[in-house]
């Protein structure tokens, strides 16, 4: 989580010197799609560093690799970026939000030299900006380690995203959870993710699963779709690389445990099957490390595009 908190504090404060005004719409042609790579989408944290250096071959890149929709990891970024990109015709139908808008803990982010967003930008606010640039998801992406406790520090944060997903939903959009593998360590014959589970609504509260951070935990992903169908809206896919350790603790991974989708050893065609099953509404592909990112991006599409279900 390190490498993430200073890679995005890298495209946040070189962001203002590409600006909108440097990106130029491109007309493309692309063949038509599957009802499933229509729904494919991109986590634009794959690509944060690329964002800075070369935006639009980055955008024109994305495009290209046949992906239709976006999803930003900062919702500050949503009045920057989502014209930019609807002209290139990337939809934005799903944001993630900084956690400590939810938490009110910025300490964490803030030890890793972060500055909070101005006092202006409230949760309330960032959820009016969502509603404004009609996003139709707004994601609590991470619980910084010393946001973390026993299960009455979750059923707290799950009394935090009721409230919050009342709101969203005044806003017409819907409140998301993204999970990594913390959540399904056990604890006291119970875990995070069942307290966040058990105690938030369903109404108010949906899951973004995240395939890779499910089998990190030990679980199988297309079962976990299937078992909680009811509770999962979006997907996270991205591939793991076979010698991967179940572990709980994310940062003690080497960023080659990160694959582009259809290059590891998750079951891809099994897991598209349960969340066909399930009606999961939208897909994104994200990869966390790579050596690089526009070439996995092309193979994850590439991979996605010719799967046979």
């Amino acid at each position: 989580m390190e490498q993430r908190v200073l890679s995005r504090r890298s495209f946040l404060q070189q962001a203002s010197f590409w600006g909108a005004a440097s990106l130029v719409p491109v007309k493309f042609s692309v063949s038509s799609l599957s009802n499933l790579t229509e729904r494919l989408g991109l986590q634009l944290y794959t690509v944060r560093d690329e964002m800075v250096e070369k935006p639009q071959e980055t955008l024109e890149a994305i495009r290209n690799a046949g992906y239709q929709q976006i999803e930003l990891f900062d919702s500050q970024l949503l009045p920057q970026l989502q014209p930019v990109l609807k002209s290139l015709g990337l939809s934005v139908n799903s944001t993630h939000f900084l956690s400590p808008l939810l938490t009110g803990n910025w300490e964490p982010m803030m030890a890793f030299g972060i500055n909070p967003p101005p006092a202006s930008y409230t949760l309330e606010k960032a959820i009016e900006q969502a509603g404004e640039h009609e996003v139709n998801y707004f994601v609590f992406p991470y619980i910084f380690p010393q946001n973390r406790g026993g299960l009455d520090t979750y059923k707290l944060l799950a009394e935090k995203l009721n409230q919050t997903g009342e709101a969203c939903q005044q806003a017409g959009i819907q409140l998301g959870y993204h999970n990594h593998s913390f959540e399904f360590q056990p604890m006291e014959e119970s875990s995070p993710m069942e307290i966040l589970l058990s105690e938030t609504d369903p109404e108010l509260v949906c899951l973004e699963l995240d395939v890779f951070w499910v089998s990190v935990a030990g679980y199988n992903p297309a079962e976990y779709i299937r078992q909680y169908a009811d509770r999962i809206q979006l997907l996270h896919l991205k591939d793991k690389k076979e010698s991967t350790p179940q572990t709980y603790r994310a940062i003690t991974l080497p960023p080659d445990s990160f694959q582009p989708v259809g290059s590891g050893v998750l079951d891809f065609v099994e897991i598209l099957r349960a969340a066909e099953e399930a009606n999961v509404q939208h897909i994104f592909v994200e990869q966390d490390a790579s050596d690089d990112p526009l070439a996995d991006i092309k193979k994850s599409s590439k991979y996605l595009q010719n799967l046979k279900i």
